[in-house]
C-alpha cells in the first residue's frame, strides 16, 4: 500500500495551547473552508526536518527561508522533498505553499490561494497539473493540519488533525518554478488531496493524500504514469478496509 490515514488524532485546537493562531486570518476562511487543508502547524526544527526528510545534511536548497511556524497558511515557506536535478537522490528545498504555475506572466501578483490544494481525482485532466506528474512530484512535510467545523451555534472551531505530537505527516504533492518573481524564480507547490478518512468526514469531505512509510514516498517520487490515480484509488480502498 502506498498511502494510509490511520492514527488520526483530531483534537480541539484550544488544546494545543495556540488556538487563536488560525483565528488571525478570518478574511481568508471562505475560500479556504470550500477545500480544505488549508492552515497547517510546521514547527519543527530544521535538524528534525532534516531527519524526517531522510537527507544528508548540505542537501536543502533555501533552507534559510524555513521558519517553523504552528500557524501556516498559502504563501508561507515550508520544506519539501523532491528529487535532484538528475531524477536521482532526494533532497529538501523550501518551497511557498499554493501552486504558481510556470506560465504566469511576469509582473503578475500571484494569488497562493488560488491552487493550494488538488483534487487527486482530477489531476491528469488538468494541464495545470498533468504536465508536473512527470518530474515535479513532491513530498510536503508538516506535523498536522486544521479544519474548521461549526457547533450548534454556529461558532466555529478550529481543530488540529495529527498522529500525535512529535509525528510528521508526509503529503504528496507537486511543484513549480516561476521565473516572474521580484526576487527572482519563486518555487510553488500544491498539495493533493482525497476523499476524507471515515474518521475524518464528520470535520471536512477531503483531506491530504498522504504517504505511509518511505516506500510509498519513493514510490510516489518515482515516475509513473498512473501514479495519482492507482495511489488515490489504494488509499481509498484502506480506508474502508481498515475503518480509518
Amino acid at each position: 500500500k502506498c498511502v494510509a490515514s490511520c492514527g488520526f488524532t483530531a483534537s480541539s485546537a484550544c488544546a494545543q495551547g495556540h488556538s487563536c493562531e488560525p483565528r488571525r486570518h478570518a478574511q481568508n476562511f471562505s475560500s479556504i473552508r470550500r477545500s480544505m487543508c488549508g492552515r497547517s502547524r510546521c514547527a519543527l526544527a530544521p535538524e528534525q526536518v532534516e531527519q524526517a526528510a531522510g537527507v544528508q545534511p548540505g542537501r536543502w536548497t533555501d533552507r534559510e527561508r524555513y521558519r517553523p511556524s504552528y500557524n501556516v497558511q498559502p504563501g508561507h515557506w515550508t520544506p519539501i522533498v523532491r528529487l535532484d536535478e538528475h531524477q536521482q537522490g532526494r533532497m529538501l528545498q523550501t518551497m511557498k505553499w499554493g501552486l504558481v504555475p510556470s506560465f504566469t506572466k511576469q509582473g503578475e501578483t500571484p494569488d497562493h490561494f488560488r491552487m493550494f490544494n488538488a483534487r487527486s481525482e482530477s489531476v491528469t485532466e488538468k494541464p495545470v497539473f498533468s504536465r508536473l506528474l512527470t518530474r515535479q512530484r513532491c513530498v510536503v512535510l508538516l506535523e498536522g493540519f486544521y479544519e474548521w467545523k461549526a457547533d450548534a451555534g454556529g461558532k466555529k472551531q478550529p481543530y488540529y488533525v495529527s498522529f500525535g505530537e512529535g509525528s510528521v505527516m508526509c503529503m504528496a504533492g507537486l511543484y513549480d518554478v516561476w521565473a516572474g518573481g521580484a526576487d527572482g524564480p519563486v518555487a510553488t507547490y500544491t498539495i493533493m488531496t482525497v476523499d476524507a478518512s471515515p474518521k475524518l468526514t464528520w470535520l471536512h469531505n477531503r483531506m491530504p493524500v498522504l504517504l505511509q512509510d518511505d516506500a510509498a514516498v519513493e514510490a510516489w517520487l518515482g515516475d509513473s504514469s498512473n501514479g495519482s490515480e492507482q495511489q488515490r484509488d489504494e488509499q481509498q480502498q484502506q480506508h474502508h478496509e481498515e475503518g480509518v
